[in-house]
């Protein structure tokens, strides 16, 4: 009985984890390709090799992307 008691909770918790870790693979690569077609939508390729690359280079590499790209546009119209 009391190896029944331990064993339960023990796969419940391994089964949990693993859908958790399943769970942030996939919003990890649906944030993935949002970003990849805003930054195909604003004119740039991202290329994503890693997700610490992603986190570290992507957002600052598409909010100056953007900005910038506003900003020749801005110019743009004022010429």
């Amino acid at each position: 009985e009391g190896h029944v008691a331990t064993r339960v909770p023990m796969y419940e918790t391994s089964t949990s984890l693993r859908s958790m870790q399943l769970h942030t693979q996939i919003k990890r690569g649906f944030l993935v390709s949002v970003l990849q077609q805003v930054a195909t939508h604003l004119g740039i390729i991202v290329h994503l090799s890693s997700p610490t690359e992603y986190m570290g280079g992507v957002y600052p590499l598409l909010f100056n992307c953007r900005t910038s790209h506003l900003s020749s546009r801005n110019y743009l119209y004022t010429q």
